[in-house]
């Protein structure tokens, strides 16, 4: 299994948008059912900063960038929505302990 965290802190008056955009790849990803992927998005307490939570099964290759809502979101994110000096990017995480969260 891998597990990648993406934070990245949006402009206030992008939160609706964000949100939408969110629900949209949630849709496409429901609809879509790739094999091997558990995918969550978190908003913060602040209101500004979401994280994203990719897990993908042993051997199975990324899929947001093959579907369409995904990419839609990604370029949206970085030349309209950001509020960081650069775009946030995908960091590996280590999980030391898990109660069902993670398989």
């Amino acid at each position: 299994m891998s597990l990648f965290v993406v934070r990245s802190r949006v402009r206030e008056d992008s939160v609706p948008a964000v949100e939408a955009g969110i629900d949209k790849m949630i849709s496409a990803l429901t609809y879509e059912a790739p094999e091997g992927v558990r995918y969550a998005y978190c908003k913060l307490p602040d209101g500004v900063t979401f994280m994203a939570l990719l897990e993908l099964a042993e051997g199975t290759e990324n899929p947001l960038p093959g579907i369409a809502a995904c990419r839609e979101f990604q370029e949206n994110l970085r030349n309209h929505w950001i509020d960081q000096p650069q775009a946030p990017a995908p960091e590996p995480l280590e999980v030391v302990g898990s109660f069902g969260l993670f398989k």
